[in-house]
């Protein structure tokens, strides 16, 4: 299948639920923190609020792979979503802050559900020398979501309040689950496929595969970490280091993510061409670079030129981790296995606000940022030397020669 035709096949099962939620989820994330403002929550307070996101997510790993194992990838994406929408529409009529969190924390478990279940649907339906094309294509939906939800999100609260910017955002969320039940097949999953993703367990996964699991979740930990790393250091650099105003500070972010958005489909071919582990030493590396010449950034004009550049490494790693899961994943123990990549990945992305707060925090704002780029670096040379190649010339079927169920696994 030419890589037009792999595009088109997954424009209704992946790429349109996925513009529908990840606008709705990058909208959500500017109404959260001013919903529990508005309801008395102090900054910190509201800091724990956003926190529970991810350890939402964190927790839903594991068990969305298992659920996805004994479901299928449609019904647990469906659920996921609708939960979702059904979750932020609860949430908006709640008076306190305590019953606001918990319903957080929930949203969290439920958006890490349709990560888990999305990427087994991709491990099945995205097969070839295209899959890192569609899946960065995906990234790129991600992206185009995070550009689109904020903005729309405000005008909404500014027109009508937050609880109603809550509502429309719920709403989208469980459009997106009725599309996803409409127009996702179950498609490349075989009976027996089926059958082994019943019987498999988590221990049996871990007890096969751990050896993928620790070369190449490794590096995939680090990649989420520089990643995170990258959008908190950007504001904060410029607010606290070059005194800029929040437009100034707004227009280095969008530079970046307008350069990471242009590059998407680059870094997919990059990927298919010449290997997962090129695509993401390269993005490391490139990455790595800009937080290292960061403390270099002392005017507006060279934090534009950085915040390019960073941009520019992430979008070259856009899909990365979904394209490498989705290749090591084998078949008939997928759900679970993808379940564990999602959680590492997930460690990962939590660890990058840990890391800049430590490093800050021991040395200065001005070492954080080069102190990340060296555990890029580090990154760099696990994949390029430590960690599988999964795709180009490797075969994107690793399991070939087929197991049985992971609880049965030799």
């Amino acid at each position: 299948m030419r890589a037009g035709q792999a595009l088109r096949a997954q424009l209704f099962p992946l790429y349109l639920p996925g513009l529908v939620f990840s606008t709705a989820w990058a909208g959500l994330q500017l109404a959260v923190p001013l919903f529990a403002l508005g309801r008395g929550a102090t900054a910190a307070q509201t800091g724990v609020i956003l926190a529970l996101f991810e350890l939402g997510s964190l927790a839903a790993s594991a068990p969305g792979g298992a659920l996805v194992a004994r479901s299928s990838p449609r019904t647990a994406s469906a659920l996921g979503a609708i939960v979702l929408g059904v979750t932020i529409a609860v949430a908006s009529t709640l008076p306190g802050i305590v019953a606001f969190a918990a319903a957080v924390f929930a949203m969290g478990v439920a958006r890490g559900l349709w990560e888990v279940s999305r990427l087994a649907y991709a491990r099945y339906s995205a097969q070839g020398p295209d899959r890192g094309r569609v899946l960065a294509a995906l990234g790129g939906v991600h992206r185009l979501g995070s550009v689109l939800g904020p903005g729309a999100a405000g005008l909404i609260a500014a027109a009508g309040g937050v609880p109603l910017a809550l509502r429309v955002v719920a709403g989208a969320m469980v459009v997106a689950g009725v599309v996803t039940a409409l127009l996702m097949r179950d498609t490349g999953m075989a009976s027996r496929d089926r059958a082994d993703e019943r019987r498999s367990s988590l221990r049996g996964v871990v007890r096969s595969h751990w050896r993928d699991l620790l070369r190449n979740g490794g590096p995939i930990m680090i990649l989420m970490l520089v990643r995170t790393s990258r959008r908190l250091l950007l504001p904060v650099w410029g607010e606290l280091e070059l005194e800029l105003d929040e437009d100034a500070i707004g227009l280095a972010v969008s530079v970046s993510w307008a350069v990471d958005l242009a590059l998407v489909y680059v870094g997919g071919v990059v990927s298919d061409r010449f290997g997962r582990r090129i695509a993401s030493t390269t993005a490391l590396l490139v990455m790595s670079l800009g937080l290292l010449l960061l403390p270099l950034a002392g005017s507006y004009a060279l934090l534009l030129l950085i915040a390019g550049l960073m941009g520019a490494g992430n979008g070259f790693s856009s899909g990365l981790v979904m394209t490498m899961g989705a290749d090591l994943a084998p078949r008939g123990q997928s759900g679970r296995f993808l379940g564990i990549w999602r959680l590492l990945a997930d460690v990962g992305a939590a660890s990058g606000p840990l890391a800049i707060g430590g490093a800050a925090r021991l040395l200065s704002l001005a070492a954080a940022g080069p102190a990340t780029g060296v555990i890029g670096l580090v990154g760099a040379g696990l994949f390029l030397f430590v960690a599988r190649e999964t795709g180009a010339s490797a075969d994107q079927e690793p399991d070939a020669g087929r197991q049985g169920p992971a609880g049965s696994a030799g």
